[in-house]
C-alpha cells in the first residue's frame, strides 16, 4: 500500500481518508482524487462496510456517533 500512495504522492494524486459518509467498500475515484475504500481498513470487514454503507443509503448521513 506504501508503494502506491507513493506513486499517488509523485504523479499529485491526493489520497482522501476514510469518511463513513462518502467512502464505500473499494477505493474510488473522486474528482481528481482517490478516496480511500472502508474495506481497507484494517480489522473493518466487509459485512461491517456493508451495513455502515446500507443504513447511509437509506438513512443518510451519519451525524453523530449514535448514528452507528
Amino acid at each position: 500500500a506504501a508503494v502506491y500512495l507513493a506513486d499517488c504522492r509523485r504523479l499529485g494524486i491526493t489520497v482522501l481518508p476514510p469518511d463513513v459518509n462518502e467512502s464505500v467498500q473499494n477505493f474510488a475515484s473522486v474528482g481528481n482524487d482517490i478516496r480511500f475504500g472502508l474495506g481497507a481498513v484494517r480489522n473493518v470487514g466487509a459485512n461491517v462496510v456493508a451495513s455502515l454503507v446500507n443504513t447511509r443509503n437509506e438513512k443518510g448521513k451519519y451525524t453523530d456517533f449514535s448514528d452507528y
